[in-house]
């Protein structure tokens, strides 16, 4: 295959994670209505509280086993040693899974009286720990598809998943089930797609009963990694506890949802990074570090085109969207948007140089740098919380993604170099601050005010960024050719 050839698949697989991660974040945009508007802020700030600790014991149970799948499996050709890694990873998972349910259901009333604050939650907790077995099962079903580049399959699950999900959740508050029936809906669609991903991949390499050659290697892998979504997490979600424990429960719904609002931003980075690493991963096991130098400098770069004017957008737009996708009580939130946003792009940064350490294996070093974060976020959570309340969080949360993603970059570049694109970044920063003036001038109001200005600042953005010729000759080139050849492929 030649290089063009790879760079349009490249482009292909981006295409396909970006169109399901669209629908993704359009099913997000509803749900965040649905729940806030039917639980009401207190409810909605118990579910957040429930679902952040799943999300933190969710890794324990993972083992790191689907990152070092990625990994290793990316440039594996061999049918029956794809078939054994994979399925001693999903042996290793379930066996996991189910230990550490079990230890949750057993503090289940602890975590019900210490975190909730009502005893009378422990049956949501119990009911809850199974979402640490299917969560686990599920992103090992389709990191499956994710190592082997089938995006069309790890697209369509991720959309199926998160529609099944939505759609479940609506009717089961209707029959008036309300955080057991969001629970349930999780569940369900967790094991809707375990079975239809185990299934497709099953149908692919068959089934054998695993003999775990390459277990110790691959946990070797992946058990640094653990302990680095335990701190990434504590960046991510953490503040909710903070928050839950110095305010009130209606204060960590406020929060969450103005999080979850900035949070889209995210929408650009997942595809990124669902199709980033196994494609590096082949090139850099190959001896092709120029290639992978330019896979990591473009997809950073439009990485950044993206999520530098979502950032503005939702920054200006905050109080507009959380008075339309909530309610009253919710719009005071507004404040901690700008805050969180910025802090996002430099996750992004850390994304994107991370991968090198996934390259050369030091996942260790992505252990000290969370770490660091984490610490400096607890810190600064305690700190702010009481004086400023959820907008001292939301400026920790800022000043950890800083460091997170100042640190990663040097560190990173210890090992492998590459074009951070700085005078684009600083291009897009300029154009994004006119659109967002832009936007503010006009004020919208209205869901169809907010549409329309959405609309209109993508143009000016564009617009301005090709005035400042954000975009090389040889890069406009590049993109005329990938369109052409994609198209010629379609047809």
């Amino acid at each position: 295959m030649s290089t063009s050839e790879e760079y349009i698949g490249y482009a292909r697989d981006i295409s396909y994670v970006a169109g399901a991660q669209i629908a993704v974040g359009l099913l997000l945009f509803l749900r965040l209505p649905i729940l806030s508007k039917w639980l009401g802020a207190s409810l909605y700030g118990t579910w957040s509280l429930i679902w952040v600790t799943v999300v933190l014991i969710t890794p324990l149970a993972a083992l790191g086993l689907d990152m070092a799948m990625v990994r290793f499996l990316a440039a594996e050709k061999d049918n029956a040693r794809i078939r054994d890694r994979f399925l001693s990873v999903v042996f290793t998972v379930l066996a996991a899974g189910v230990f550490v349910s079990i230890i949750l259901i057993l503090c289940s009333d602890l975590f019900a009286s210490s975190i909730i604050g009502d005893i009378d939650s422990s049956y949501l907790v119990k009911l809850a720990s199974f979402m640490v077995l299917t969560q686990a099962l599920s992103q090992i079903g389709v990191a499956f598809f994710r190592t082997f580049r089938q995006m069309k399959w790890y697209s369509a699950l991720l959309v199926a998943k998160a529609a099944a999900q939505l759609g479940l959740m609506a009717a089961f508050l209707l029959l008036g089930w309300e955080l057991k029936g969001l629970i349930i809906a999780v569940l369900i669609s967790d094991i809707l797609c375990l079975a239809v991903a185990l299934s497709a991949a099953l149908r692919q390499i068959g089934f054998q009963i695993p003999r775990f050659s390459e277990l110790k290697s691959y946990l070797k892998y992946g058990l640094p990694l653990v302990p680095s979504s335990a701190m990434l997490w504590i960046i991510h979600s953490s503040d909710r506890y903070m928050v839950g424990y110095f305010m009130e429960a209606k204060d960590v719904g406020i929060y969450a949802a103005a999080y979850a609002l900035a949070y889209i931003i995210s929408l650009f980075l997942d595809p990124l990074q669902a199709v980033l690493l196994p494609t590096i991963s082949k090139s850099y096991d190959d001896g092709d570090i120029a290639k992978t130098r330019t896979y990591l400098k473009y997809s950073l770069k439009y990485l950044m085109m993206l999520s530098i004017p979502s950032a503005f957008g939702l920054s200006i737009l905050a109080s507009p969207l959380l008075r339309i996708l909530t309610t009253s009580e919710f719009t005071s939130g507004s404040v901690v948007i700008p805050f969180v946003a910025s802090g996002l792009l430099f996750y992004g940064l850390y994304q994107a140089c991370m991968n090198v350490l996934y390259l050369v294996k030091k996942t260790s070093w992505i252990l000290w740098l969370l770490s660091i974060s984490a610490a400096l976020n607890i810190g600064l959570n305690l700190l702010l919380i009481p004086r400023l309340g959820i907008l001292g969080a939301a400026v920790a949360t800022l000043a950890a993604y800083f460091v997170l993603g100042m640190l990663t970059v040097l560190i990173s570049f210890r090992y492998l170099k590459f074009d951070l694109s700085f005078s684009f970044i600083m291009k897009s920063v300029l154009a994004s601050a006119v659109m967002a003036l832009a936007i503010w001038l006009s004020n919208p109001v209205s869901i169809i005010g907010v549409t329309i200005f959405i609309l209109l600042g993508i143009v000016i953005y564009f617009a301005i960024i090709f005035a400042l010729k954000g975009f090389s000759k040889n890069e406009l080139s590049m993109v005329k050719d990938l369109v052409s050849a994609f198209n010629i492929k379609r047809g």
